[in-house]
């Protein structure tokens, strides 16, 4: 199955109901349900593209890293000003730069991210931490606003269901499709895209497009993100590390 398909309907998703839980109610039982999950499943057409919309009618700058020890612990890190010198405002005489988060609000009304006080406004960032039967298992992580849960998602199916180390995880080949309407910025608008590294089959892509996906081949390592991975063996508690080569990062031991 084509991971684009399912990706709409998770973003159609998101955009409905990514908001500030204190404000509006999510019913996470159902979404998080296998049953809902089979009814979405359901209206994936296999042989043509999901067509794209906005919820009912970034490059930045972003740093992430992730650290652990042979005891166990670990910490998976994402920090952000989300754009060149974030909202240009320092903290007093701290010399910390505020960040502009802010500029993923909608002002759109009837958005659930919509500006108004008191909210707290959804972002992107997630730095993932898995645990296996209770136990560290791997942290990884990368920049990327509306791609980073899109190629988080694929190192760890690459590590978990095909057994790749890390470093094979970050150097795979990798895609990610964004929708008008959808983008985490302000205002919110780009392509409707689905960007493929040329070490898919060529035959692949171009099924997709037939399909109508509008398909747009980037160079072997010209995919988005710079992923930044620490997998611990669970027979021998050893970790192992892998960094992105797609951008400037560092696996070290110490």
């Amino acid at each position: 199955m084509s991971w684009s398909r399912p990706k709409k309907l998770a973003f159609a998703d998101r955009e409905r109901w990514g908001s500030d839980p204190r404000t509006l109610n999510a019913p996470l039982a159902e979404l998080l349900s296998g049953e809902y999950a089979a009814r979405l499943a359901a209206r994936i057409d296999m042989s043509r593209a999901m067509p794209t919309q906005a919820f009912a009618d970034a490059a930045g700058d972003t740093t992430y890293f992730c650290t652990a020890d042979g005891a166990g612990n670990a910490v998976s890190g994402i920090q952000s000003i989300n754009s060149g010198w974030g909202s240009g405002v320092i903290a007093g005489d701290t010399g910390i730069l505020l960040n502009n988060r802010m500029a993923y609000w909608h002002l759109d009304p009837d958005h659930p991210n919509h500006l108004r006080p008191g909210r707290r406004v959804r972002h992107t960032m997630n730095p993932p931490l898995v645990l296996k039967d209770g136990k560290l298992w791997a942290v990884f992580g990368t920049p990327g606003a509306d791609n980073q849960v899109q190629i988080n998602l694929q190192v760890l199916t690459a590590m978990a269901d095909f057994g790749l180390d890390p470093q094979q995880a970050a150097e795979m080949p990798r895609w990610t499709s964004n929708v008008p309407g959808q983008y985490a910025n302000y205002p919110h608008d780009g392509p409707d895209v689905l960007t493929m590294e040329r070490r898919f089959p060529e035959e692949v892509r171009r099924e997709l497009a037939r399909r109508g996906h509008p398909v747009n081949p980037v160079g072997d390592l010209e995919g988005p993100c710079s992923v930044e991975i620490i997998r611990r063996d669970m027979a021998t508690a050893m970790l192992l590390a892998g960094s992105d080569p797609r951008r400037d990062g560092w696996a070290l031991a110490w």
